[in-house]
């Protein structure tokens, strides 16, 4: 955990300094994404964690726990984007070319925040594994696992990170070209949009917590549901033939391709 943590202030640092840099900065950028997903690797040892720390009759419910957490994070860290977006760009200029703007303060947020979380880490936090047993020697007569259920679980998961990362990546550029949105606007309504998303996240696992829903709900009909739900957004947002109207793009200037303003 303390390795993903680094590579999380790691990966913000080199996010900051891409200004710095004359020529090239996307490749410093992928590289400081590239990092950071790497830190992010501390979800599943966070999840991990909480299977191994608790009875295995409440292990449902600690995951659920983790789970809120990292909706409120979703939740919280568009949040601070909107709170940050007054700062507009270029901001200001700290020297050279380090500087403090609504693109750039959410990473300074970050680097706090993940330094925060190291030193609770070490001395705040103490490990347990309660879920385990104690009695390493006795024979544990739990059968093999099943190879198709584990392939199934990790490409649900695949196609869920997938669709969230699209998302992710063609709003900013989605609400500029085809809303012809300005900067600090588009940057306002992907962080409402998200920070709507991590609400209702963190709401509906709130349910599941306190009213136990994993006692009448089975898994495997709930991932149903929410796949099911993914499928009905891209139906819906496909661009089919027998939808009225035509798309208008805009350029830098503001100006729709294709057509002028009085249009």
């Amino acid at each position: 955990m303390t390795f993903g943590i680094c590579c999380m202030v790691l990966g913000n640092i080199l996010y900051l300094s891409c200004e710095l840099f004359p020529h090239d900065r996307r490749y410093v950028l992928l590289m400081a994404r590239f990092i950071t997903g790497i830190g992010s690797a501390n979800v599943a040892l966070i999840r991990t964690y909480a299977s191994t720390a608790c009875h295995p009759d409440d292990r449902g419910r600690a995951i659920s726990f983790i789970t809120v957490g990292l909706s409120m994070g979703i939740m919280l860290g568009p949040a601070f984007q909107m709170f940050f977006t007054p700062i507009s760009y270029p901001g200001w200029v700290i020297f050279g070319g380090l500087s403090v703007s609504m693109y750039t303060m959410p990473a300074y947020a970050a680097c706090t925040m993940n330094l925060f979380a190291l030193f609770t880490l070490h001395f705040c936090f103490k490990e347990s594994y309660a879920g385990l047993s104690e009695e390493s020697e006795i024979e544990n007569n739990i059968p093999k696992y099943d190879i198709v259920a584990v392939v199934t679980c990790n490409f649900t998961r695949f196609v869920q990170q997938l669709i969230y990362t699209n998302l992710d990546i063609v709003a900013g550029p989605f609400a500029l070209t085809v809303f012809g949105y300005p900067k600090q606007m588009a940057v306002q309504t992907a962080s409402t949009a998200m920070t709507a998303h991590g609400a209702v996240a963190a709401f509906l696992l709130a349910v599941f917590i306190i009213f136990k829903l994993q006692n009448y709900v089975k898994y495997r009909i709930s991932t149903m549901v929410a796949m099911g739900i993914f499928l009905v957004h891209h139906l819906i947002t496909y661009p089919w033939p027998f939808y009225t109207g035509k798309i208008m793009t805009y350029t830098n200037e503001g100006i729709s391709i294709g057509a002028s303003m009085s249009n």
